[in-house]
């Protein structure tokens, strides 16, 4: 049987190349493939999991897979689910949860979650991170920096460094001692506040494993994409957990695209030096794109100096197509781009959606686009840094939030931040941007009044949540009239709910640690937050959630790494703009230089050369590089990379627009992805399938709550308390010590916190001392689950598992912030009693615990409720996956968090 699998792994569904093959069958401990762009690495990571699981016999739970994005990981997770089921064991196919599939940093979260002691931390994304820095940077006494964002910036920069370059406390107590002193103290507030961020997750999950390399569990073979991306840091995580593994990389340096983020290529070449008896496998096979573009992409990788890998070998027949085109200006360039994609899609050669505009940054060169896409009434996502203000709505909205505060201004247009409005005027230049793009339905007058009427209840503290405020705002400039089945209104709406995440990042940065909005500088900080961060740092993702949108990409190289399209444009090819004029350039840093590699932070012409590779290997079919004479009055000069490809012969030069070759491109397929979900996500969903778009598809946020948090620490307690009941602690001492130890709330503020301390504490003695047998019965807490149900998996914790004669219990605990119908909480229990049955641990009995009043209302859970509600949930998978989201209105509305915002309240 054995050879079957082998013989059906490699050829189905289509035959891997021989390099591929050897790959997928390397019996070496260490395996290092240098894989080329396009060469089906991902396929072959795929089908080496599966080689390692069906021929291999090695159980899901002892392999561990990162990848650099959690798209990637989606992505790969997708394939081997469908092979595992099209090879035919279900058995294996329902184990596969216990397989880690992500990112390192989701490796380090779960970890440092589930077996070091972190649950219920909270974790900060770079831009939350930012937010928390910028609030503190006087109090951490940061020393460098003119405004409390300069600060951050340069300590957020350098404290970085000294994470990923793992480098030596000592010696920069010696030699950087201002800094480290600023180290200590946030990191004391870190702790303080229960707070983790990216950089410091890996620190403390090396930390933690090279202290107890048992903390790996049952790891025996660690596979990691990408590795040319990898820190030091990174670095020492994979060697600690894979201590006792065998290690297989995929990478490729002519790829590596990162430096400025602390990016290491220098471990790709090392892994032969710190890995004994290497196997080494070179990809070369490049299956995506057309024999020119392969040709050109090899040509492009005889210019580094650096790399010399094996040249690309294209599989495809077809010659396509890569051309260059000069223009006379950017606004010219970006219309005839335009023209171009209008007579590709009229004249059925391609869809929006097999089109990438790949710029060198969206800030740079994005707006003539943004503006021509407008007019031709191009449907466009836009991804890269700044990408999300390039939104004339977008734009509207910062103008109306800098309103707030008294000295607030804004950028009049997004060409420049030099060119501001003010007062009266802010409120008036929003209104201009935001009614050509959403009409509001009201005269302006009454539309004037509204607003003022708005700020009037912002500024006297009536909305409960700056968010709150937002919705009421949209509400008012007739967010309702959008239409969500319109592709652009679609977008719009993502967009839209980005700027409310700038807001709850921002506003939950405040109060971490019980601070209120009532501080007098509330307005003005988050007025410096907009303009001088968010304006720049914040990107649209609104692309990355309508998947099902035919749009064109407007995207920045580093954001379409690992992806492709069958037609890529790549305009502003000019001095300065691609390579970048700021490549080189001396930064300022916290840590003196001799300490570390500062210029690989701060760029170099082969970086940007390896990225114009990145960004050609992109294309499947056609690629068209275009440039242009002059820029705004000045002139320019081509990019030293099109002077270099221009006697190449594999770019055709071509007079104008009209003359670029309309060829039938070969559709990008669209992958079926495998979704997940939450048993709350799908109850949420049954409750009303419109408020689950608002909230997961567009990713509308709640409004904070001071009280946020209190039902986890409830949870948290109930753990900790069961744990000292069963060590023979008297139930009061019990419930005393952990509600000292382990209550924690990261919103209230002191009174707040303790008010609801001293309820939590008589809430849990009441619990106690009634269910104090089923708290001695307790086998486990937060018992991790995830199991495939149809186009799908079901991820989510059990609260607690109760160990009785005649079986296992499974319970949820609820509290008074918990607002849910019992029908929807008992479906919860259902789904939860579905994934035990297939994962072959079935349950006798579920159950809801009220905390509150100590009440437990058992659920049933037999085998024809499992049936049932197995059904619910692939119905409820299959409207999401086709994107059906009708609206439930009713009694309900009123506790919807997107009362405001929903056009069939």
């Amino acid at each position: 049987m054995s050879e079957e699998y082998t013989r059906r792994i490699l050829h189905e569904p289509f035959t891997l190349s021989p390099s591929q093959e050897e790959a997928v069958l390397s019996p070496a401990r260490y395996t290092r493939i240098i894989s080329g762009a396009g060469s089906g690495k991902t396929e072959t990571l795929t089908r080496r999991i599966l080689y390692l699981l069906f021929c291999r016999k090695v159980l899901p739970k002892e392999i561990v897979a990162f990848t650099f994005t959690e798209k990637a990981a989606t992505a790969m997770k997708t394939r081997i689910y469908d092979r595992v089921l099209a090879l035919g064991d279900t058995s294996l196919y329902h184990q596969l949860g216990e397989m880690f599939i992500g990112t390192i940093h989701g490796y380090c979260h779960r970890l440092l979650e589930e077996k070091c002691g972190y649950e219920n931390w909270t974790v900060l994304d770079e831009n939350q991170e930012m937010a928390y820095l910028i609030r503190v940077a006087d109090p951490i006494q940061i020393i460098k920096g003119n405004t409390p964002t300069q600060k951050a910036t340069l300590f957020k920069q350098s404290l970085s460094v000294m994470y990923n370059d793992l480098l030596d406390r000592n010696v920069l107590n010696e030699k950087a001692p201002f800094f480290y002193e600023s180290v200590q103290r946030y990191e004391k507030i870190l702790q303080t506040g229960h707070l983790l961020t990216f950089d410091r997750m890996v620190a403390l999950a090396l930390s933690h494993l090279q202290r107890e390399p048992e903390l790996s569990g049952d790891v025996r073979h660690l596979i990691v994409d990408e590795y040319q991306d990898i820190n030091l840091a990174q670095e020492g995580l994979i060697r600690a957990a894979g201590a006792l593994s065998s290690i297989f990389v995929v990478g490729d340096p002519r790829q590596t695209i990162y430096q400025w983020r602390g990016s290491d290529e220098g471990c790709f070449e090392r892994f032969s030096e710190v890995y004994p008896d290497v196997r080494d496998i070179s990809l070369a096979d490049n299956r995506r794109s057309t024999k020119k573009i392969v040709r050109l992409a090899n040509i492009l990788a005889g210019h580094f100096k650096r790399h010399e890998y094996e040249s690309m070998e294209g599989v495809r027949t077809d010659e396509g197509s890569s051309v260059l085109i000069l223009f006379p200006d950017p606004v010219n360039e970006a219309e005839g781009i335009a023209e171009v994609i209008v007579s590709l899609v009229s004249s059925g050669c391609c869809r929006y959606s097999d089109i990438g505009i790949l710029l060198r940054t969206v800030q740079g060169s994005g707006t003539p686009f943004i503006n021509q896409f407008r007019l031709f009434h191009i449907p466009f996502t836009l991804s890269g840094q700044v990408g999300l203000f390039k939104r004339r709505e977008i734009l509207s909205l910062g103008k109306f939030f800098a309103w707030l505060y008294e000295k607030g201004f804004f950028p009049r247009t997004v060409h420049s931040r030099k060119d501001t409005v003010s007062g009266e005027e802010l409120l008036r230049s929003g209104i201009d941007d935001w009614l050509p793009v959403v009409p509001s339905g009201q005269t302006e007058a009454v539309l004037l009044e509204n607003i003022h009427n708005w700020k009037e209840r912002v500024l006297a503290r009536e909305y409960v949540s700056i968010t709150t405020a937002y919705y009421n705002l949209l509400s008012i400039l007739g967010f309702q009239s959008l239409d969500p089945e319109n592709p652009e209104h679609s977008v719009m709406m993502g967009n839209m709910a980005s700027f409310g995440k700038v807001l709850v990042d921002f506003e939950s940065s405040q109060h971490i640690g019980g601070r209120t909005s009532s501080d007098p500088d509330f307005f003005s900080s988050l007025f410096w937050y907009l303009y001088l961060y968010a304006f720049r740092r914040y990107e649209e993702v609104a692309g990355e959630r309508n998947t099902h949108v035919d749009a064109v990409t407007l995207s920045t190289v580093h954001q379409a790494k690992g992806l492709e399209w069958p037609v890529v444009f790549i305009p502003a090819m000019v001095d300065g703009k691609f390579p970048s004029f700021l490549t080189g350039k001396i930064n300022e840093w916290l840590i003196p230089r001799e300490l570390f590699d500062a210029s690989r932070y701060e760029g170099n012409v082969e970086g940007e050369r390896q990225l114009f590779y990145v960004a050609v290997t992109r294309a499947r079919d056609q690629v068209i590089l275009s440039y242009y004479d002059e820029d705004r009055d000045f002139l320019t000069l081509p990019s030293l990379f099109v002077e270099d490809e221009i006697g190449s012969g594999e770019v055709t030069l071509v007079s104008n627009p009209g003359s670029v070759p309309r060829m039938k491109c070969n559709a990008l397929a669209r992958e079926k992805e495998l979704l997940s979900f939450s048993a709350k996500d799908l109850v949420l969903f049954r409750q009303c399938p419109y408020r689950y778009r608002l909230n997961k598809e567009w990713g509308f946020l709640p409004g904070l709550s001071p009280d946020l948090g209190y039902g986890n620490a409830l949870h948290k307690c109930l753990g900790e308390i069961s744990v000292r009941l069963k060590n023979n602690y008297p139930v009061e001492s019990a419930v005393d010590e952990v509600v000292d130890t382990c209550f924690f709330l990261p919103y209230a503020e002191k009174n707040r916190f303790e008010g609801l301390k001293k309820v939590a504490r008589e809430r849990l003695l009441s619990f106690a001392k009634e269910r104090e047998a089923d708290l001695r019965s307790v086998r486990g807490t937060e018992y991790r689950i995830e199991y495939p149900v149809r186009n799908g998996t079901i991820i989510g914790k059990i609260d607690v598992m109760l160990e009785h004669p005649e079986g296992c219990e499974i319970r949820d605990y609820k509290t008074s912030d918990d607002v849910i119908s019992p029908s929807d909480a008992a479906m919860q229990i259902q789904i939860y009693a579905f994934g035990m049955k297939i994962l072959g641990k079935p349950v006798s009995s579920g159950s809801i615990a009220y905390v509150e009043d100590a009440r437990v209302d058992p659920v049933p859970v037999c085998p024809e409720e499992v049936d049932r509600v197995r059904g619910v949930v692939e119905g409820i998978i299959d409207e999401i996956a086709e994107g059906k989201f009708p609206a439930k209105p009713g009694k309900q509305c009123e506790r919807c968090d997107y009362f405001q915002l929903c056009r069939y309240r």
